[in-house]
């Protein structure tokens, strides 16, 4: 049997974590992201996360900026009664002009002190493809699904 990895949290995070405001225009957040060459970003308050921004929640943007038709997509999207209210948050997002509007919250947050295994589980359980780790409550990094293929392949 392969001897227990004891990897944490604060081991494996990256620190350079962009940081957003809730009142920070799409538009900037957009420009951010592209420029820094991420996924996400943590939306805080008092250095406390409270949501994050992912290239996922800003896809209906880019919906609503295409000139083409959209009559076969909105077909196919409502009818599948499973999409309908994914389709409605969506529309939502498309329309938001500042980050508090297309964020994911409340935002799942790992303690720095998690394990390896905890936070693939908590990635696998819940499909996150990042999670914002705290320490008493605010923000210190952010491990991905990559960070933590890393952390194995570095200690296998």
């Amino acid at each position: 049997m392969p001897e227990r990895l004891n990897i944490r949290a604060r081991e494996i995070m990256d620190k350079d974590v962009l940081v957003l405001p809730r009142d920070c225009p799409v538009a900037e957040a957009v420009r951010l992201m592209a420029e820094r060459h991420t996924s996400c970003a943590v939306v805080v308050e008092e250095d406390k996360p409270i949501g994050i921004v992912s290239e996922r929640d800003l896809l209906p943007l880019a919906v609503r900026l295409d000139e083409g038709p959209l009559g076969p997509v909105l077909r196919r999207i409502l009818s599948d009664e499973a999409h309908i209210f994914q389709f409605l948050k969506d529309v939502r997002k498309a329309d938001a002009e500042v980050v508090a509007d297309v964020m994911s919250s409340p935002v799942e947050c790992a303690d720095a002190d998690a394990t390896l295994g905890q936070l693939a589980a908590m990635m696998e359980t819940d499909g996150y493809r990042q999670l914002p780790v705290v320490r008493e409550g605010r923000l210190i990094g952010l491990v991905t699904r990559r960070g933590i293929l890393r952390a194995l392949a570095d200690r296998t």
